[in-house]
C-alpha cells in the first residue's frame, strides 16, 4: 500500500523555474494523498549529500521547505522522501553566480504542450536575447522570450541564452514526456464499484509497465521454444541417407598427424595420427571425431567424406576451414592440406561452438562480435525505456543479457 502511494507523490517548486537567482527565495513541497507517509525534502550538494531539510539548510514546515535567501551553494539535486524509504522524482535546481538566468520549467514538459523560455538580467527585463540548443544558436529573441507552441521528443535537450553585454545563463535540461493513458470519464449509471467509477488511484499506470514486461517475456519464451524445436528436428536423421538441404551449412576442422621417417620430437613413433570434426547446423552443433592409423600408405583425408556420409553428415568443402595454432608463425607456411579436390590454407580466425578463434588465441574477434550485439540489445532497450519503470527495466537486460 505504501508503494501505491509513491505514484501518486510529486514534487513542487515555487516559483517554477529551474535557475534562480542569487539571493532570491523558493519553496519546495511534497504533494501525496497519504498524509502519515512522513515525506521530507532532502538535497545532494557538491559539499553534502542527502541532507534533510531543516538541519543546515532550509526551514522545513511539515512536507515543505523554504530557502530564503539563496546562495550559490544551494545548487543541487532535490526530492522527496518518506520513512518507508520511498523517493519522488528529483529535481535541478541551480544558482548562478552571474547576472542572466534562463527561465525554465524544472518539471518535465508533456508532449504536445507549449514551452516558454525566458532570458532575464538582474539589471533589466525584456532584452533581446540570443538562445540555444545543444550548442546551436536557435534565434533571437527582441523581448528575451522564446515559445514552441507544440514540443515534441526531438525538443529535449540542453538550453542557455545569452544578453549582449550582460552575459550568458548556465544550461539547463528540458525533458519531455507523453501524453498519460486515459480512460472513459464516469458516468452517472456507473455504481462505486465499477471500473467506470473508479477513482484516481486506479492500479492501471501499475498495470502497465507490468503487462509490457510480461509481453517481452513471453516472446523470448517463444524464441526459446522455436530454437529447441528446431534443434530437435535437426538432429533427427535424414530419410535420404543424410544428404543436408540447401539451407544446412557443415563446418569441418581439420587436424592431421603424418609418421616423419625422420626423427621427430614424439614419445612413441607408433601413435596413431588423429582427424578431429566439428559439424554445425544452423542451430546445434554435432561433434564427430574419426582415428585414422598410418599404414605406410597414402594419406586418409579422402576417407573424410565416406565417413561423414555414413555418419548422416555432409561436407561442405566450401565451408570448410584449416585453423592452425602454431608454436611460432614460420610453422604456417609448411602446412599444405589437399581435401579431395579443394587445397586447404590456414585461416585466421575461425567459428566453433559461436566462439571465434584466431590463431594467436587472442579472441579479438570474438570480444568485438560479442560486443556489437550486446551494444545493438542495449540500443533495442533504450527505445522503450522512457516507458518502463526501472524494476522493469532490469528484468529485460537481464533476460537479453542470459
Amino acid at each position: 500500500m505504501k508503494e501505491a502511494s509513491l505514484l501518486h507523490s510529486s514534487l513542487t517548486v515555487s516559483p517554477n523555474r529551474s535557475q534562480v537567482f542569487e539571493g532570491d527565495s523558493v519553496s519546495l513541497s511534497c504533494e501525496d494523498e497519504d498524509s502519515s507517509a512522513g515525506w521530507t525534502l532532502r538535497r545532494n550538494t557538491t559539499t553534502e549529500t542527502r541532507r534533510v531539510c531543516g538541519s543546515d539548510w532550509g526551514k522545513g514546515s511539515g512536507s515543505s521547505c523554504t530557502i530564503d535567501p539563496l546562495i550559490q551553494w544551494d545548487s543541487g539535486v532535490y526530492w522527496c522522501e518518506s520513512s518507508q524509504a520511498a523517493a519522488s522524482q528529483s529535481i535541478n535546481l541551480t544558482v548562478p553566480g552571474g547576472s542572466v538566468i534562463l527561465q525554465s520549467p524544472v518539471l518535465p514538459v508533456m508532449e504536445g504542450d507549449p514551452l516558454t523560455l525566458s532570458c532575464q538580467s538582474k539589471h533589466g527585463s525584456r532584452l533581446p536575447a540570443a538562445f540555444y540548443k545543444d550548442g546551436s544558436l536557435m534565434g533571437t529573441e527582441p523581448g528575451g522570450h522564446m515559445t514552441i507552441l507544440h514540443v515534441s521528443r526531438s525538443d529535449e535537450g540542453l538550453y542557455r541564452c545569452n544578453i549582449s553585454s550582460h552575459g550568458e545563463s548556465p544550461s539547463s535540461w528540458i525533458s519531455v514526456t507523453g501524453k498519460p493513458t486515459t480512460t472513459s470519464p464516469p458516468t452517472s449509471t456507473s455504481t462505486p464499484g465499477s471500473p467506470l467509477g473508479s477513482s484516481p488511484g486506479s492500479p492501471l499506470p501499475v498495470v502497465l509497465p507490468v503487462a509490457c514486461v510480461a509481453v517481452v517475456v513471453l516472446l523470448v519464451l517463444l524464441v526459446l521454444l522455436v530454437l529447441l524445436v528446431r534443434r530437435h528436428v535437426l538432429r533427427r536423421p535424414k530419410a535420404d541417407g543424410g544428404q543436408a538441404g540447401g539451407d544446412d551449412i557443415t563446418y569441418c576442422d581439420v587436424r592431421i598427424l603424418h609418421h616423419q621417417q625422420q626423427p621427430i620430437r614424439r614419445s612413441r613413433e607408433n601413435d596413431p595420427a588423429a582427424v578431429y570434426s566439428a559439424v554445425k547446423g544452423r542451430e546445434d552443433v554435432t561433434y564427430g571425431q574419426m582415428v585414422f592409423k598410418d599404414g605406410g600408405g597414402p594419406s586418409k583425408t579422402t576417407d573424410i567424406s565416406a565417413w561423414m556420409k555414413q555418419h548422416h553428415l555432409q561436407l561442405n568443402l566450401s565451408k570448410t576451414e584449416l585453423l592452425v595454432l602454431p608454436a611460432s608463425p614460420s610453422i604456417q607456411q609448411q602446412i599444405n592440406i589437399q581435401l579431395e579436390s579443394k587445397q586447404l590454407k590456414p585461416t585466421k580466425s575461425s567459428r566453433n561452438l559461436g566462439v571465434m578463434i584466431d590463431d594467436q588465441l587472442t579472441f579479438k574477434t570474438h570480444v568485438a562480435s560479442a560486443a556489437r550485439s550486446c551494444r545493438f540489445a542495449l540500443y533495442d532497450i533504450r527505445k522503450i525505456n522512457p516507458f518502463l519503470s526501472e524494476h522493469a527495466a532490469q528484468l529485460l537486460i537481464q533476460v537479453v543479457s542470459s
